[in-house]
């Protein structure tokens, strides 16, 4: 329940953020011929019809975000998905907004469906969580970068373990050194 709120709390601030973004676009390429061109951001901001469609659209993109983001966050790491998420999207923003309102609008959907996607699918060990299956590998590789350091004072390499039980790391009989009978 706390890492579903942790992600809900993360895609509502990220969808007001980006809400906002797109306003802050916006208000950069408007024609002189608007009639808020000239207009300070923070007055434009301050506007009631923006306020609330940003807070209209950042409500409604949390809702429908959050549990895609929940899903597609299971098993990873959420700080540094979200780190990547944020950023494909905000770039997208900024991008594409002043150049075309709606594909901005709607890009940053796409965007965002495509960037935890690639989080979800990506074995890069950056966003594989702790627990399960990804921990195993995550630890490998970090057993790999240490040079096999191990704190209990084995090789990390499953050797200490093959003289207990009499099997080598690989899983079949130990024939060098055979366990007494």
């Amino acid at each position: 329940m706390r890492r579903f709120v942790q992600i809900a709390l993360l895609s509502f601030a990220g969808a007001f953020v980006c809400a906002f973004l797109f306003i802050m676009a916006l208000h950069w390429s408007l024609p002189s011929t608007d009639a808020a061109y000239g207009v300070p951001l923070f007055t434009a901001m301050w506007d009631p019809f923006v306020l609330g469609a940003a807070v209209l659209v950042g409500v409604l993109s949390g809702l429908v975000v959050t549990p895609l983001a929940y899903y597609c966050l299971r098993g990873r790491r959420v700080l540094p998905c979200t780190a990547l998420v944020f950023v494909a999207v905000a770039a997208e923003i900024i991008a594409v907004t002043p150049v075309a309102r709606a594909p901005g609008f709607f890009g940053a959907f796409a965007v965002l469906v495509a960037s935890l996607l690639y989080c979800r699918l990506s074995k890069h060990p950056m966003f594989l969580d702790s627990t399960g299956s990804a921990a195993a590998a995550v630890s490998s590789m970090w057993r790999r970068r240490r040079g096999s350091q191990n704190t209990r004072g084995g090789t990390g390499d499953g050797r200490e373990v093959s003289k207990v039980f009499g099997r080598r790391p690989g899983g079949g009989p130990n024939l060098t050194n055979p366990s007494p009978k």
